[in-house]
C-alpha cells in the first residue's frame, strides 16, 4: 500500500512539474509575442504618421492645383480679351480701354470674394501687369500688401505657358503668389499675380489640434524658412531644430534636441514633397507619442513577477477546485442545453421582426418612389415602341397641356411631334446610343403651341435589339431659349454701341466743316443767286447725316438728350394727326387713348421718331392688301403683370404703348435679327435698316422695354413699357434766333485740333464781327492765354485733343482768370456731359455738329449774360 502511495504521490509531482513547466513556457511565448506586438504596433504608428502627411500634403497639392485653375479661368476671361481687341482697334484710354479695364477688375474682385477655404478668403490680391511692367489692374483686400512690390519686371514670364507657384520675400516675410502668362492672339501680353494667403492655406489644410498632440505641422520653402503662425514655430518649443532643407524627403528622422529648459527630447521628424509646389511638408512630434514613456527593461521584470503571481494562483486555483470539476461539468452541461434552447428561440424571434421590418421597406420605398414619380417638376414618362404613353407624372400632362395624367395616357407622343421624322431621327439615334442625355427637341402642345424641351430617356431593348419602351425625363425650356435670345440681342446691341460712340466723333468734326461751310456761303450769295440753291441742298443733307448720327448715337445709347415730364397722350395723338395725311386710304387708323395723363421722363422728339418709325414699319407691311393700323395707350404695374414681369423695369405703374397691324407679319428668322442697325427686308432704296435699331436703343436709354408678337401672315404687334413717373408737362421753349453782327464784338480764342473746323469757325466769327485767334493745340491755347489773360472775351475750345482735353484747358484758364467765359465743344465723349462742365466752371457744353449761327448766337449770351438757368445744352 505504501509502495502504491507513493508512486502515486511520484506521479502527482511529475504531473505537476510538467504542468508548471508548461505555464512557465506559456508565459515565456506571452511575453516574446508581446515583444512582438509592441515592435508591428510602433511600426503601424509610424505608418500612420506617414500616411497622414501624404494625405496633408495631397490636400495642399490639390488646393495650389485648384488655384492654377483660377488663374486658367481669369485668363479665359472676357473682359481681358475685349481689352485687348479694344486696345487693337486703336481705342485710348478715354473711349473704351478704362471700360474694358473696369470689367477686368469687376472679374478679379469676384475672384476675391467668392473664392473661400472655411469661410476665410484665399487671396488678397490680384495684379494684371503689361509686358512692360506696368500695373494695368491692381484689386486687393489687405492694404499691407500694396508696397511689397516696386519692380514687376522679375515676375513677366513670356516663356511660359502654365501657371505655377511663386514663393517671393517681401521685407522679410514670405509670400506664396499663384502667376500665369496671357497670350493674346499667340503673342505674350501680360501676366496675371494672385496673392495667396498662406495663413488660410496653414489654418485649414495643414495645423494640427493641439489640445489632442504636441504635434507640429507646416511647408517650408526650398531654403527651409517655415510658413506658419509665430506662436505655433516650435522654435518657441526647442532651443536647437536642424535645418529641414537638408533632410531626406519621404522618411521619418530620429532626432535629439533641447527644450528651452535645456532637458533633452527625441522627437521624430517627416519631410513630405508637396506636389507641383516649391514647398515641402514637414510634421514635428514626441517620440514618446509614438513609443511611450516606460523603459523596455521594466516589461519583463513586470511580466516575471506577474508570472509568479499567476501560476501561485494557478495552484490555488487548482488545489481549491479539483473536488467539485464533475459537479461542474454537470452544472455545465446542463447550462450548455438551456442555452442552445433561448439561442434558438431568440433567432426565431429575430428572423420574425427581419422579415416584418423588411415588408414596411417595401411598402415604404413603393410609396416613396410613388411620390417621388408624381411629384417631380420635371415630366417623367414611359413610352412604347408604338408610341403609347403607358405612364406619366402631373408635370409631363402640364407640359403637353393635357387636362389631366389620365387624359394624357389616352394619346400618342406621335400627336406631339411638329414633323413625324423628326420622331422617326429620334427613334433611331436612340436605337444606336441606347440612351440620350440633355436631348433637346421641339413640340407641339395640343393647343398648337410650339415649346422647346430637353429630355434625358432611356430605351429598354430585347435580345434581338428592338425597342420594347422608352423612359425618361423632360423639361419645358421654351422660357429660357426666349431669355437666351434676349441676352444675344443685348450683346449685339453693347458691341454696336461701342463701334458708335468710336466713330461720333471723327465724323461729328466732319459734318461740323460741311455743314459751317455752307453756312458761310449762304451768307454770302446773293437770294437770286442760282448758287444759293445748290448750298441750301448742302445743308438739307448735312442735317440729314446729323440727324443719322443722333439715331446711331441713340441706338448705342451714348447720346444726350434733354429730358423732362411728358404726357405721352400729346405726342401720340399729334403723331396720328402727321399720319393720317401721309398714309393710303386702303389703310384704316384706330386709336385707343386710355392713360391721358400718365407722364414719363422722356425726350419728345426721340418718342415721337420712334413711334412714327413703327407706324411707317407697319404701312409698309400692308402696303399691297391694305389693313388696320392700331394704337393704344394703357396704364399698367409692372409688379401685378405677368407678362411684363420678367422684363427689367422698376416696380411701379408704367404706361404700355402699342402698335399693331394686320399685314404681312415677320418669321422667326426676321424677328431674331430685326433690332439689328442696317439689317432690313425693304428693296434698295426702300430703307436703312436704321428704324427699329434706333427704336430699340431710344426705349432701352428710356429704362423701358419691349414685347414683339408676330406671325406670317397674321401681322405684327409691337408693346412699348416705359415707366411712369410723378410732376407736370414741361413746355418746349421756342427757339429766337438772332444774328450779332457788327465791329468789335468781342476777341475770342478758338481751339481746335481740326484745320478745317478752325479755317471755318474762323471766317464766320470774323464775318459776324468777332476778332478771332485760332489755336490747334490746347498747350499753344494756354501759353497764350497766360501772356494775356485779359485780352479774350471768350474761349471757344474742343474737347478732345492730344496731349490736353479741352475740360483741362479750361480748368487751367479758371485758375488764372475765374471769371472767364469758356464753351466747350466735343463730338462725342464718354467722361464728359454738361452737368461735370458746369460744375467745372464752364459756362456753356455744346454737341457736335453744330451750325456756326446758333454758335454765335451762343457767344453773344454768353458775352452779355443773357443765358437763362435751364442749363440746355446748345446742340444743332
Amino acid at each position: 500500500m505504501k509502495s502504491l502511495r507513493g508512486m502515486s504521490s511520484t506521479s502527482l509531482n511529475l504531473t505537476a512539474a510538467l504542468v508548471n513547466f508548461v505555464l512557465v513556457a506559456y508565459i515565456g511565448f506571452l511575453l516574446f509575442a508581446h515583444y512582438l506586438s509592441q515592435a508591428e504596433l510602433q511600426k503601424a504608428s509610424l505608418a500612420q504618421l506617414s500616411q497622414d502627411s501624404e494625405k496633408r500634403a495631397t490636400a495642399v497639392s490639390y488646393f495650389y492645383s485648384e488655384r492654377k485653375n483660377d488663374l486658367r479661368g481669369l485668363e479665359k476671361s472676357r473682359a481681358i480679351s475685349i481689352f485687348f481687341e479694344n486696345k487693337a482697334l486703336g481705342m485710348s484710354m478715354e473711349y473704351g480701354l478704362r471700360a474694358s479695364l473696369l470689367g477686368i477688375s469687376q472679374a478679379f474682385e469676384r475672384l476675391l470674394q467668392e473664392k473661400t477655404l472655411g469661410g476665410d478668403g484665399v487671396y488678397s490680391r490680384v495684379v494684371f501687369v503689361d509686358i512692360l511692367g506696368e500695373v494695368l489692374v491692381d484689386c486687393y483686400l489687405d492694404q499691407s500688401e500694396l508696397d511689397d512690390i516696386s519692380d514687376w519686371q522679375p515676375f513677366l514670364t513670356p516663356a511660359q505657358k502654365d501657371p505655377a507657384i511663386l514663393v517671393k520675400d517681401f521685407h522679410g516675410a514670405l509670400h506664396v503668389l499663384a502667376t500665369i502668362p496671357y497670350f493674346f492672339k499667340g503673342e505674350y501680353a501680360g501676366q496675371i499675380l494672385a496673392w495667396i494667403r498662406p495663413q488660410t492655406v496653414y489654418d485649414h489644410l495643414i495645423r494640427v489640434d493641439g489640445s489632442l498632440s504636441r504635434r507640429v505641422v507646416f511647408t517650408i520653402a526650398s531654403d527651409g524658412r517655415r510658413l506658419l503662425r509665430r506662436e505655433a514655430d516650435p522654435s518657441m518649443q526647442f532651443s536647437y531644430l536642424p535645418n529641414f532643407a537638408e533632410l531626406e524627403t519621404g522618411r521619418i528622422h530620429d532626432i535629439d534636441v533641447k527644450d528651452r529648459t535645456g532637458r533633452r527630447e527625441r522627437i521624430l521628424v517627416s519631410i513630405v514633397s508637396i506636389e507641383d509646389t516649391p514647398f515641402r511638408l514637414v510634421s514635428l512630434f514626441p517620440s514618446a507619442e509614438v513609443f511611450g514613456t516606460t523603459a523596455p527593461w521594466k516589461l519583463p521584470l513586470s511580466m516575471g513577477v506577474l508570472s509568479l503571481f499567476i501560476l501561485g494562483g494557478m495552484a490555488y486555483a487548482w488545489k481549491t477546485n479539483s473536488r467539485n470539476l464533475m459537479l461542474r461539468a454537470n452544472l455545465e452541461a446542463t447550462a450548455k442545453s438551456k442555452q442552445e434552447v433561448e439561442e434558438k428561440n431568440q433567432q426565431l424571434l429575430k428572423e420574425i421582426a427581419e422579415r416584418k421590418r423588411a415588408e414596411a421597406a417595401l411598402a415604404e420605398s413603393e410609396e416613396r418612389y410613388r411620390r417621388f414619380f408624381e411629384e417631380d417638376l420635371s415630366g417623367a414618362f414611359i413610352i412604347d415602341r408604338e408610341g403609347n404613353i403607358v405612364a406619366c407624372n402631373p408635370a409631363f400632362a402640364e407640359i403637353f397641356g393635357f387636362p389631366s395624367v389620365a387624359a394624357a395616357k389616352q394619346a400618342n407622343a406621335k400627336d406631339v411631334y411638329t414633323d413625324l421624322r423628326k420622331r422617326q431621327i429620334f427613334l433611331e439615334m436612340l436605337k444606336a446610343e441606347k440612351k440620350l442625355i440633355n436631348h433637346e427637341s421641339e413640340y407641339r402642345r395640343i393647343d398648337g403651341t410650339i415649346i422647346h424641351t430637353t429630355e434625358n430617356v432611356i430605351g429598354t431593348f430585347d435580345r434581338d435589339g428592338e425597342l420594347i419602351e422608352i423612359k425618361g425625363f423632360i423639361v419645358d425650356n421654351t422660357e429660357r431659349r426666349r431669355l437666351e435670345g434676349q441676352l444675344r440681342q443685348s450683346q449685339k446691341m453693347e458691341a454696336i454701341g461701342t463701334l458708335a460712340g468710336g466713330i461720333a466723333h471723327d465724323f461729328n468734326n466732319i459734318l461740323t466743316a460741311i455743314i459751317g461751310n455752307a453756312e458761310m456761303a449762304l451768307y454770302k450769295v446773293p437770294e437770286d443767286d442760282r448758287v444759293r440753291h445748290n448750298l441750301e441742298q448742302v445743308m438739307k443733307a448735312g442735317n440729314r447725316a446729323r440727324d443719322l448720327v443722333r439715331q446711331i448715337l441713340t441706338f448705342s445709347r451714348q447720346s444726350e438728350h434733354v429730358r423732362k415730364p411728358l404726357n405721352m397722350s400729346l405726342i401720340v395723338k399729334e403723331a396720328l394727326k402727321l399720319l393720317r395725311a401721309s398714309l393710303p386710304t386702303t389703310i384704316e387708323i384706330r386709336q385707343d387713348i386710355r392713360a391721358e395723363s400718365a407722364m414719363v421722363n422722356a425726350d419728345p422728339t426721340q418718342i415721337h421718331q420712334v413711334l412714327m418709325n413703327l407706324c411707317a414699319n407697319a404701312s409698309y407691311a400692308m402696303r399691297a392688301q391694305g389693313g388696320v393700323l392700331k394704337v393704344s395707350l394703357h396704364s399698367v404695374d409692372a409688379h401685378s403683370c405677368p407678362r411684363i414681369r420678367n422684363l427689367e423695369l422698376p416696380d411701379g405703374p408704367c404706361v404700355e404703348l402699342m402698335v399693331s397691324d394686320t399685314g404681312t407679319g415677320m418669321d422667326p428668322g426676321t424677328m431674331e435679327r430685326m433690332f439689328d442697325p442696317f439689317f432690313t427686308t425693304k428693296g434698295p432704296g426702300e430703307g436703312t435698316g436704321m428704324g427699329l435699331a434706333m427704336v430699340h436703343g431710344t426705349v432701352k436709354s428710356h429704362g423701358g422695354a419691349i414685347i414683339v408678337d408676330s406671325e406670317p401672315g397674321k401681322g405684327s404687334s409691337f408693346r412699348l413699357y416705359f415707366p411712369v413717373v410723378r410732376g407736370s408737362a414741361v413746355d418746349e421753349p421756342q427757339a429766337n434766333i438772332q444774328l450779332p453782327r457788327g465791329r468789335d464784338l468781342g476777341r475770342i480764342l478758338l481751339v481746335d485740333d481740326e484745320d478745317i473746323i478752325l479755317t471755318t469757325g474762323q471766317q464766320m466769327l470774323e464775318y459776324l464781327g468777332y476778332e478771332v485767334v485760332i489755336k490747334k493745340s490746347a498747350p499753344e491755347a494756354l501759353k497764350a492765354f497766360q501772356l494775356q489773360p485779359d485780352q479774350f472775351s471768350l474761349v471757344i475750345t474742343d474737347q478732345t485733343m492730344p496731349k490736353m482735353t479741352g475740360a483741362e484747358l479750361a480748368r487751367e484758364m479758371l485758375r488764372i482768370r475765374p471769371e472767364m467765359p469758356i464753351i466747350l465743344c466735343t463730338g462725342f465723349s464718354e467722361v464728359m456731359d454738361q452737368e461735370m462742365a458746369k460744375s467745372i466752371g464752364i459756362r456753356e457744353f455744346v454737341m457736335k455738329p453744330f451750325v456756326f449761327s446758333e454758335l454765335a448766337d451762343l457767344a453773344k449770351k454768353v458775352l452779355n449774360g443773357d443765358l437763362n438757368d435751364r442749363g440746355q445744352t446748345a446742340n444743332s
